[in-house]
């Protein structure tokens, strides 16, 4: 066999195996692109302030003073969930809200008190989300407050 055949066997052995990758690696992008994604399931939750908008939210209060904001949950786990919320604030018992069924995809929304007792610089107010009657928390989000002072009975500060 001469050296120009050899050449030649060795230039089409060459050829096919990088035909042969070349294709592979279509019909992986192929089958990558086509595929569709499995996303992890997650669950919004936030809250809004007055009038339902992402600003004025309650900064500051008196103690005994009700406080307000707009509660948001979305289920995008891909499945039924059962929600409940809690509200935590200093020298107050829990309120609770819930079970809250929500459907994949559902969503509630709801305006949400509160009341903070003692007064303090930096009082947090905590929302606790669990998830399936589940005792750890699934979300948390929390407000700091600056409680001043007590109510005059004039309602003077």
């Amino acid at each position: 066999m001469s050296h120009r055949e050899r050449g030649s066997i060795v230039t089409r052995i060459l050829t096919w195996l990088l035909s042969a990758a070349l294709l592979g690696t279509i019909v992986v992008l192929i089958l990558v692109v086509a595929s569709p994604k499995r996303s992890e399931g997650l669950t919004e939750f936030f809250l809004l302030g007055a009038e339902g908008r992402a600003v004025d939210y309650p900064v500051e209060l008196r103690p005994g003073q009700t406080g307000m904001v707009m509660v948001t949950i979305v289920n995008r786990e891909g499945e039924d969930i059962a929600y409940t919320l809690q509200i935590i604030s200093g020298g107050t018992t829990p309120k609770s809200i819930g079970p809250l069924l929500l459907g994949s995809g559902e969503r509630w929304q709801q305006e949400v008190d509160f009341t903070v007792e003692e007064a303090g610089l930096r009082e947090e107010v905590s929302f606790v989300l669990y998830r399936d009657q589940q005792s750890s928390p699934y979300r948390v989000l929390f407000l700091i407050l600056k409680v001043t002072g007590a109510e005059s009975p004039l309602g003077l500060p």
